[in-house]
């Protein structure tokens, strides 16, 4: 009986060090941040350091893209996947410091509790609020998630230091504007030519 029990943890941890062994398909870059490319979407999820709202909206403008908004379930889900794979959801069992909480564009600093995406300027029609509709804090809010529940969104004051995700340009629509552009060059060279 021992033996098939030590046979059984044998194998098991040779199962899990094959498991761990395997390259991690979302290395984080030399700042330590990662780029998450899903079918739909693609995003910059921002672990280099903790910015308020207005610093993770700059910041996500200079690396060409724009702090995220989540105008589906789908976009939600996507980017959760990630985070779930990671272990970047914050729960009782995973408390860290700085915790795993990110800000979105989300907010409602124009009118007290009508909530508009700052990248796009479009009021919400998606919510996966954690409480229905928070109270609002003077001034207005900013709407982070992550907050111990499950990526459920809240708002906090925007000057609070949190993570942030960015929304980026999909490479393939990257790559097709510039061959589109290539191609338009291409045809007004040709009509000069005639």
């Amino acid at each position: 009986m021992a033996k098939w029990f030590i046979l059984n943890i044998v194998l098991y941890c040779q199962i899990l060090q094959g498991i761990c062994a395997q390259e991690d398909p979302y290395p984080a870059d030399e700042n330590g941040n990662f780029n998450i490319a899903t079918d739909d979407y693609q995003f910059l999820v921002g672990h280099d350091s903790t910015l308020n709202w207005q610093q993770a909206i700059e910041t996500c403008q200079q690396l060409g893209g724009a702090l995220v908004t989540f105008d589906s379930q789908k976009k939600l889900i996507q980017l959760h996947e990630f985070l779930l794979f990671k272990n970047f959801i914050q729960t009782k069992l995973n408390e860290v410091n700085p915790p795993y909480i990110y800000w979105s564009s989300g907010n409602d600093l124009e009118e007290p509790r009508t909530f508009a995406w700052e990248s796009s300027g479009e009021e919400f029609k998606y919510t996966h609020w954690l409480h229905q509709l928070p109270e609002p804090i003077a001034g207005g809010g900013c709407v982070q998630f992550g907050d111990k529940a499950f990526g459920r969104w809240s708002i906090r004051d925007c000057n609070d230091e949190l993570y942030y995700i960015c929304d980026m340009p999909k490479e393939n629509s990257k790559k097709s504007s510039e061959e589109s552009s290539k191609e338009s060059s291409n045809e007004l060279a040709e009509e000069d030519s005639d």
